[in-house]
C-alpha cells in the first residue's frame, strides 16, 4: 500500500498501524510490525511524496474490503525545500527471475544527508495498477555520492510487471535505520 505526506513538514519517522478489513467490514488483521520490522515505519518522507508500506498477509485481495493506516508515533521537522537533504533515484531497470524480481537504480544524495537512504520501487501491472512496492535501506552514502542499488522482491511477479516509479529518501540523522551496518 502507498501513503502520502500531505503536510508541509518532512516526516522524520512515523510508526503506523495497518488495519485490513474484510468485504463484510470485519477487522481481519491489525499490525504495527515487530520492533525489528521495517514494514510499518515511514522514514525521511518529504511533503507531497509517497511511501510504500509492505504487509505480508495470506488474505486474498478478493476478500479485502478496505485498508486503513493510522499514525501511532510521528516525528517531523520543518521542510526547507532545496536546502533540505535530498536523494534521487534514476535509471531504473527491472529483472524478472523465476523466483524473484530485482530492480536496480542509480541513487544520488545531495545536501546535509545522513549516510543512510531508503530506496523504493513501485511495480505496476500492464494496466498501471500497483502490484507491489520493493523497499530497501542502503548505507554509507556521502555528500553528492552516487551509486547503483539493488532492490529485491523476494517473490516472482506476473509477466508484464513494470517499474512505475522509483524514489529515494535520506534517512534523517538519529532515526532508527535497522540496517545493521554503521558508517563513519
Amino acid at each position: 500500500m502507498v501513503v502520502r505526506n500531505v503536510s508541509r513538514r518532512e516526516i522524520r519517522s512515523a510508526r503506523v498501524l495497518i488495519e485490513v478489513y474484510g468485504r463484510d467490514g470485519t477487522l481481519q488483521l491489525a499490525t504495527t510490525g515487530l520492533t525489528t520490522s521495517k514494514c510499518c515505519t515511514v522514514l525521511g518522507l518529504p511533503p507531497g511524496q509517497e511511501y510504500g508500506l509492505y504487509l505480508p498477509t495470506a488474505l486474498s485481495p478478493a476478500h479485502v474490503g478496505r485498508v486503513a493506516v493510522r499514525t501511532l508515533r510521528l516525528r517531523s521537522r520543518a521542510w526547507h525545500g532545496e536546502r533540505s537533504a535530498r536523494a534521487t533515484a534514476t535509471r531504473a531497470r527491472i529483472n524478472h527471475n523465476r523466483r524473484d524480481v530485482v530492480v536496480t537504480a542509480r541513487v544520488r544524495t545531495r545536501g546535509p544527508a545522513s549516510p543512510y537512504v531508503v530506496g523504493q520501487a513501485f511495480l505496476a501491472d500492464r494496466s498501471g495498477r500497483l502490484r507491489a512496492v520493493i523497499s530497501g535501506r542502503y548505507y554509507c552514502f556521502g555528500p553528492a555520492r552516487q551509486r547503483v542499488v539493488r532492490m529485491h522482491l523476494t517473490y516472482s511477479a506476473p509477466p508484464g510487471t513494470v517499474v512505475r516509479k522509483v524514489v529515494a529518501y535520506p534517512i534523517p540523522p538519529n532515526a532508527r535505520t535497522l540496517v545493521g551496518r554503521r558508517c563513519h
